[in-house]
Formats: structure tokens, sequence, C-alpha cells
């Protein structure tokens, strides 16, 4: 099974309804083939999300990976599954968006430090809040980093792990090829 705490930093009641419906779907896409794979995503419990609000809101400047660093500052005082990552979902401006984009220039949207948390700053795209989703639990980009917006480098045109994934891009399921879907089983049966 694959799991993952999501919250949205500084958020209100429909960005948290976005993020629930979304990944409402995603789970009901995975469950059928050709992943085959259960998802659960849980809002973290309020006091756990102050404590991420704390956190995000000052990033440890001058830090190559400041959403790790979080991770691991969140993670010394919240209580919960240590094997479970999180989601956050937060606005382009926030602090923690601004310090990922200046250490990566290709994380325009979100960005993900495998296993452990993803941050998606693009409002209102279930896509690229799947890509970096799925990112927590195996999923590789299908892109080419010296050339992003060129074709996808797997079987599949409409991979959703394309640079930028869109409605037009991905269409209808499945969006997912082949390496990604293993990758995800694989994690999803070490971590059953």
């Amino acid at each position: 099974m694959l799991k993952v705490f999501w919250y949205c930093l500084d958020g209100n009641e429909k960005d948290r309804q976005f993020v629930t419906e979304s990944f409402a779907e995603l789970t009901n896409l995975l469950i059928i083939s050709p992943a085959k794979v259960n998802l659960k995503a849980t809002l973290l419990d309020e006091q756990s999300a102050k404590i991420a609000d704390e956190v995000l809101s000052e990033p440890p400047k001058d830090t190559a990976e400041p959403l790790s660093n979080c991770y691991f500052d969140i993670s010394k005082k919240v209580s919960r599954d240590k094997c479970t990552p999180i989601l956050v979902y937060c606005r382009p401006n926030s602090y923690i968006a601004e310090a990922i984009r200046k250490n990566q220039p290709l994380a325009k949207w979100g960005y993900t430090q495998q296993p452990y948390i993803s941050a998606v700053y693009n409002q209102n795209n279930k896509y690229i809040l799947w890509h970096e989703a799925l990112h927590l639990f195996g999923a590789d980009d299908c892109y080419d980093c010296n050339n992003p917006n060129s074709r996808t480098t797997c079987e599949l045109r409409n991979c959703l792990m394309q640079y930028a994934p869109t409605k037009e891009t991905v269409g209808e399921w499945p969006f997912l090829c082949k390496e990604n879907v293993e990758r995800i089983r694989n994690w999803s049966d070490k971590h059953k």
C-alpha cells in the first residue's frame, strides 16, 4: 500500500477540497490496471500541520536542499509514522517554493525529495500534484533534464511523469509508463 500524509501550507478550505478530490481520483485510478496498487492519502492532523507551517515558513537559508532539511525538522517535532512521506500543497510565492526554485531551476511547479517529502506549488493542477506524489513512491521523471519540453523518454507520449503535465498532455488513464508502474508496485510491496 502507498501511504502519504498531506496538508495545505497556509491553505484554505478550497485548497483542502482540491487536494482531497485530487487524491481521491488518483486513488481510484491506481487501484485498476495497469498499476493495481492501493493509495491512502491522509490529511495531517491540525497540531502537526501547525508545526509543519512554522518550519516551512522559514526554510533554512544557504542550503542546496531546503525541502529535505524542513522534512527532518518536521520529523523531529511531529509524532507520526516515520516511513510515511508528506506532500505539502502551497502557494507559488510561499517561502519554501521560492527556496526550492532558487536551487532547482527545473522545479517551477513542484519538487520532491524522495522518499520523504513533496511540495506542490502549482495551484489547481492535479497532474502536477499526482506527478510529485508518485515520486514519493519511486516513480522517476520521463523527460530529458537538458531538454525538458521535448518528448517523453519512455514509451508513453502522455506519461504523467513528463515535464509540466497538464490535462492536455496527459489525458485519460492509463498514463503511467511500464517502468514507473513497476517502481510503484515494488514500493507498495516493500511497504505492506
